[in-house]
């Protein structure tokens, strides 16, 4: 088995768990997408302890493009936080990772001729139709009156995702992984302190940090350093496979959401609210054993 394939699924069960803590926070805790965000963003600045052990100067060229992939993935996460905070993460989850693969193939396939092989489209089929049966069902089971902006959010961050991944993958074709890796973050932190030349969002961020409290801001901090373990093994399993493969995958995060989301609306519904009715479940387990063939065929 590759080694980018359990690197990939490590990865992608640390950040369904940050998910999960994303829902609870954004929707109790930290009701802001734009705040949310922005000190994500901000500490990415945190990677230049990593300077000494990687930090290469780039060709200008490399350097822009990894200076945009760190601010479209600060954009993928301000459209995510903003589908979750209106609707549940066992919705937006699926709906962003069974829609970015699509933006994937199509970047790769206009600006480098490349396409799949067929046993890679047919788990990428798999992965992407158990996308849809996860986010199908609460649709059906509302006669179709979804969420319009959670799907419009939700198709947008994809799309971000995408973008992201179709830079790293450039970037870390022509450079080291950390000093790629360095300057990506880089760009993350420029965004965020791009945000603040924005009015609207600008007076967002201050009013929600106000009113912020110290133990949502120790939780935010935990999450965020999940999320950095997610991140960092996700760049790396980047670093060493295909990018529209590692991004497929993604669907293995849907099955994590919903199996943390369901024990957390169990045994904490305190914490975590969602909603699972019969025709939801039985949706969802069909999506999982759709994610569990195409992760068959891909090993």
């Amino acid at each position: 088995m590759p080694l980018w394939i359990p690197i990939a699924a490590a990865s992608y069960f640390l950040s369904g768990l940050a998910a999960i803590l994303d829902k609870f926070l954004i929707s109790k805790r930290i009701p802001s997408a734009a705040s949310y965000s922005f000190y994500v963003g901000i500490l990415g600045i945190g990677v230049v302890v990593l300077a000494p052990w990687g930090f290469a100067f780039l060709s200008f060229r490399l350097t822009i493009f990894a200076l945009f992939s760190g601010a479209a993935f600060l954009a993928a996460l301000y459209f995510f936080y903003g589908a979750l905070k209106i609707d549940d993460a066992s919705r937006v989850v699926p709906l962003v990772g069974g829609t970015s693969p699509f933006f994937i193939l199509l970047l790769s396939g206009i600006f480098f001729k490349q396409y799949l092989a067929g046993t890679e489209l047919l788990a990428l089929l798999f992965f992407v139709a158990g996308g849809a049966l996860l986010y199908l069902p609460k649709i059906a089971e509302e006669g179709g009156n979804f969420k319009f902006k959670s799907l419009l959010y939700g198709v947008l961050s994809a799309f971000f995702f995408a973008l992201t991944f179709f830079l790293s993958k450039w970037v870390y074709g022509q450079s080291a992984f950390l000093a790629g890796f360095i300057w990506m973050r880089l760009g993350s932190f420029l965004a965020a302190v791009l945000m603040l030349a924005l009015p609207k969002l600008r007076q967002d961020i201050w009013s929600t940090s106000r009113t912020t409290t110290k133990g949502s801001i120790y939780f935010f901090l935990i999450n965020k350093v999940i999320g950095a373990g997610s991140f960092v093994l996700l760049n790396y399993a980047l670093f060493l496979g295909p990018a529209s493969i590692i991004d497929a995958m993604k669907g293995l995060e849907q099955v994590f959401v919903f199996i943390i989301a369901v024990s957390f609306t169990k045994f904490y519904p305190e914490i975590l609210e969602e909603s699972y009715t019969k025709k939801d479940i039985g949706g969802k387990l069909a999506g999982i054993a759709s994610f569990m063939i195409g992760f068959a065929i891909l090993i």
